[in-house]
Formats: structure tokens, sequence, C-alpha cells
């Protein structure tokens, strides 16, 4: 019953896309700017006396619903263009031909496979956040400094989330034109 709502494979796979290449070893400096800078900077903006207000919440509920949008939406279609990646590099397999093409097309296939476990696991905080700030904003957790820091932590842990899924984006795009 609990399988049908784990989504520790969700989390998995996107620590899995903070790697070295081409050695594949975890990226340990990834990891710090992804789960420690948010610590750090959140540290500093409570050392400033930065406190998220009620008049916020509705801002942030928004800002998370509308990435939410946009991130289902980046995943519909990544569905669809590693599919069309996939069909090409088996037909390459089986035609017999230009190598470097069908690694470039494999390497592309990987890439949209770590984009869609990045954009999955920016789905999954987004409906974290967004039922956190609700429990909020409906006053059945208290606003307090503990509230602004997870709040400011995961705002800062998602945006730099969501740069990466547009830098991927970006290689993508550039790839799929050239290809």
């Amino acid at each position: 019953m609990l399988n049908k709502v784990n989504v520790v494979p969700i989390f998995l796979d996107h620590l899995r896309t903070l790697r070295t290449y081409p050695k594949n070893n975890l990226d340990w400096i990834d990891i710090f700017i992804f789960f420690f800078v948010p610590i750090i900077s959140t540290g500093a903006f409570l050392y400033l006396r930065t406190e998220i207000t009620a008049g916020m919440l509705q801002t942030l509920i928004t800002f998370f619903a509308v990435m939410f949008g946009f991130k289902f939406n980046v995943l519909v279609i990544l569905i669809s263009y590693r599919e069309r990646v996939s069909d090409s590099v088996q037909s390459l397999k089986s035609a017999d031909h230009n190598d470097e093409l069908m690694l470039r097309k494999t390497k592309l296939l990987k890439l949209s496979e770590e984009v869609s476990s990045n954009t999955l696991y920016g789905v999954l905080i987004s409906i974290f956040c967004i039922i956190y700030l609700l429990l909020l904003d409906m006053k059945i957790l208290s606003l307090g400094w503990l509230a602004t820091a997870f709040i400011l932590v995961f705002l800062t842990h998602y945006v730099l989330t969501l740069f990466m899924i547009l830098k991927r984006l970006r290689v993508i795009i550039t790839h799929a034109h050239s290809s």
C-alpha cells in the first residue's frame, strides 16, 4: 500500500544525477551547492532577522503552484523527446550507422533522463512546499523563525535545482537542433 505513495525513489533518482562524468562518482561540490548552500544562506538571512510574514505566504504558494505547472509541462515534453531520441538510437543501432551520431544521441538520451529526474524532484518539492505553506496559511502550523528557516532553505534549494534544470534543458535544446 505504501509503495504507491513512496517518493524516496524520486529523491534517489535526483541524487544520482549529481555525479561527475565520466567517472560517475558522487559530485561533492554539487552536494554542497544544492544542500548546504541553502542552509548556510538561510543562516545568514536569519542572522539578518529576515522573516516570512503571513502576507508572503500567498505569494509563495502561488510561486510554487506556477512552478509545479511549469515543471509538469516540461515533463510531458521530455517524455515525448525521450521517445523520439530512443527511437532514433534504436534505428541507428539496427542500421549500423555513424557511431559518433549514435554516441551523441545516447548521451542526449541519458541527459534527458537526468533532467526528467530533476524535474520530477522539483515537482515533489513543489508539492511539499505548497502543503507546508497552506498549513501555515491556515494557521495549523505557526509561523516563526523555524518555519521561516524551513521555507528559506527549501526556496533556495528549489531555485538552485531550477537553474540546474534550465541549464540542462539548454544543452538538450542546443544539441537537438544541431543533430
